[in-house]
């Protein structure tokens, strides 16, 4: 439960900062996150890794139907084979990584400091 939790705090204060900062805040505050939940540092990559990956998914799913898939489509087309789905799947893991080794490296702190 306390990872549910915890991925969702992930994902609700990022989309939050997203709005108003650069992309790499997601680490950041996954990290925030990570150090605050007592969690293992493996139950905090996963937390961040999905909290992240869901938020970046969402947010291209979004983007995407607003704009009628122009960006999308342009940019498979420069990856010869490469379907609009495999771009969708490496946005979510660039960001999930992103997510999960901040979520790590916070709990990592967090067990430094004990």
């Amino acid at each position: 439960m306390k990872t549910l939790i915890q991925t969702v705090t992930v994902l609700v204060l990022c989309l939050i900062a997203q709005l108003y900062l650069p992309w790499w805040i997601v680490a950041v505050i996954a990290a925030a996150v990570g150090y605050q939940f007592d969690n293992t540092p493996g139950t905090s990559f996963i937390a961040g890794f999905v909290g992240v990956a869901a938020l970046w998914l969402g947010y291209a799913f979004w983007i995407d139907q607003q704009t009628g898939a122009l960006l999308t489509e342009k940019i498979a087309q420069l990856f010869p084979g490469k379907s609009v789905a495999v771009i969708y799947t490496l946005t979510a893991l660039a960001g999930g990584v992103a997510g999960g080794l901040g979520g790590l490296a916070g709990a990592w702190v967090k067990n430094a400091m004990k």
